[in-house]
């Protein structure tokens, strides 16, 4: 079983906060509507424009989320929303957690070696920007903070950590899971093995897709098992005359474990991924060279 040896290398899945583990969209509305007289007051936006009722905002179906939600406008205007709806709204603290994510964090650090670092952007504002961004940063880490722990996800705690980054390729994960199409390129990109969490703005994105988090373990646990295979046709390769399979065992090695995209792979590594039936017939996870 995948993760059974304690002192084996931990698997971290990475996990993004905002629409994917929980409801941005529905947290972002109902604070709008609660706000929508001091928003307009404070962004010239007519009230007329505003949604009085969370059933009346337009599907989110493209990002950036002013090109669906006209009265946003721009930029700037949609941060001093985003802004006043968490220090005002307290929208971080309120945002609804998806079904059965919290389920499946638990069951995954059940796993021995399973890590969970929780990645976000949330420090993407410019407190200098406009008056109406100001104490927006430390009011949502604080929110963030406390929404972690009412969700059960205890970050600081062995084996789960917090990152602020809006370049999630630069904390080290195995896998990932996101719905930002700009992120999933990114990490797919640093071949990162990227599950999509499924949104209308997402769609033309390819590859591994979930609606549900219920359907999240199979494919790490799939993921996982598919490591230690690749590590025991490793450890069965170095048996044999190494300079036979065109490169040094330690090459071999790297390759095989580490999520990178060699531009001429050796040809021993080939030999090594065959022999592990890497393609998983259930999740259709497969090491991408």
């Amino acid at each position: 079983m995948a993760g059974g040896n304690q002192s084996a290398k931990p698997f971290v899945f990475g996990v993004d906060l905002d629409s994917c583990l929980g409801d941005y969209d529905t947290a972002l509305k109902t604070a709008i509507v609660e706000l929508r007289e001091d928003l307009a007051a404070r962004t010239g936006v007519p009230l007329a424009e505003w949604p009085d009722n969370v059933d009346d905002f337009p599907p989110n179906e493209v990002w950036p989320i002013y090109d669906s939600w006209k009265f946003l406008r721009d930029d700037l205007t949609y941060k001093r929303v985003h802004a006043r709806c968490v220090i005002d709204g307290h929208m971080f603290e309120r945002m609804p957690l998806y079904e059965g994510a919290r389920d499946t964090i638990e069951l995954l650090l059940a796993i021995p070696n399973v890590e969970i670092a929780v990645v976000t952007h949330r420090a993407f504002i410019d407190e200098n920007a406009h008056p109406d961004l100001v104490g927006y940063s430390s009011a949502a880490l604080k929110q963030t903070d406390q929404w972690l722990r009412t969700a059960g996800i205890h970050v600081g705690e062995p084996r789960v950590s917090f990152h602020l980054s809006g370049k999630k390729d630069t904390v080290a994960t195995d896998m990932f899971i996101d719905d930002s199409p700009s992120n999933v390129n990114r990490l797919r990109l640093a071949s990162v093995p990227t599950i999509v969490y499924d949104q209308p703005y997402n769609q033309a994105l390819p590859g591994l897709r979930v609606s549900a988090w219920s359907e999240v373990p199979a494919i790490v646990v799939g993921r996982m098992e598919l490591l230690r295979r690749v590590r025991e046709a490793s450890d069965e390769l170095v048996r044999f005359d190494t300079p036979s399979l065109g490169g040094s065992t330690a090459e071999l090695r790297r390759l095989a474990l580490e999520p990178v995209r060699p531009s001429a792979p050796l040809p021993g590594l080939a030999r090594v991924l065959a022999a592990a039936n890497f393609e998983h017939q259930e999740t259709g996870v497969a090491l991408s060279l």
